[in-house]
């Protein structure tokens, strides 16, 4: 899940997302070519059911991951630097085979 007062926020433009950089601890950066990009992402919606915003990151790697949320997705052009609104700080998760790792953003 990701708070709302995250998806509300005043300095949030376009494109809820959580971006997943490889390793804890790992440097917070936007997709442009040059390391660290992201692994992955996954867009934030609306869980209509429960009125909650949620993301779901499939197929990862076992390993240790940080875990960032953007509310400025859509401003990220691959192969150029973008600044990005990172808000609600970092989150280092570990990836068990399978177990399911659940990792909340508040």
């Amino acid at each position: 899940t990701v708070s709302s007062n995250l998806i509300f926020n005043e300095l949030c433009g376009e494109g809820d997302a959580v971006y997943i950089f490889s390793g804890h601890d790992s440097f917070i950066d936007d997709l442009d070519g040059i390391d660290p990009d992201p692994v992955d992402s996954a867009i934030v919606t609306l869980d209509t059911n429960s009125g909650v915003h949620v993301y779901m990151i499939d197929n990862l790697a076992v390993g240790n991951y940080t875990l960032a949320f953007t509310c400025s997705a859509e401003d990220d052009e691959p192969a150029v630097d973008d600044v990005l609104v990172f808000l609600g700080g970092t989150f280092n998760v570990t990836v068990e085979a399978g177990v399911v790792t659940v990792q909340p953003i508040e």
